[in-house]
């Protein structure tokens, strides 16, 4: 059995640009994203480094499949599914003293 995977989107501090990705890592992925590791990067071209929506999947390949579904669908079907998933705010990723992945909503904000 393969190691599972999340399908993240990341945007940047106004939410004017999204940015749809997948990892077998959140938690480094998006330290990556956040530390502009590929200076030509999409991501670091537009300053996308704030996590807004993730989704974890048993299976890399079915955490591919949902990315190619999102990319597919509408701005504003993305916008109303991070909002829906957001109703509390907004979601940060840190790293706890035991070295895990931790989720962290502070104060809300919205598309």
């Amino acid at each position: 059995m393969g190691k599972g995977g999340y399908t993240y989107i990341i945007s940047n501090q106004r939410n004017t640009t999204l940015y749809i990705g997948v990892t077998e890592d959140l938690y480094s992925r998006i330290y990556k994203h956040k530390t502009n590791a590929f200076p030509k990067s999409f991501s670091a071209r537009y300053n996308l480094d704030k996590l807004v929506y993730f989704k974890s999947f048993g299976s890399i390949e079915a955490a591919i499949d949902y990315e190619k579904y999102l990319k597919g669908k509408t701005r504003k079907f993305k916008e109303d599914l991070i909002n829906k998933l957001n109703q509390i705010g907004m979601i940060h990723l840190t790293k706890s003293r035991s070295g895990k992945s931790a989720f962290i909503l502070p104060p809300k904000t919205s598309f």
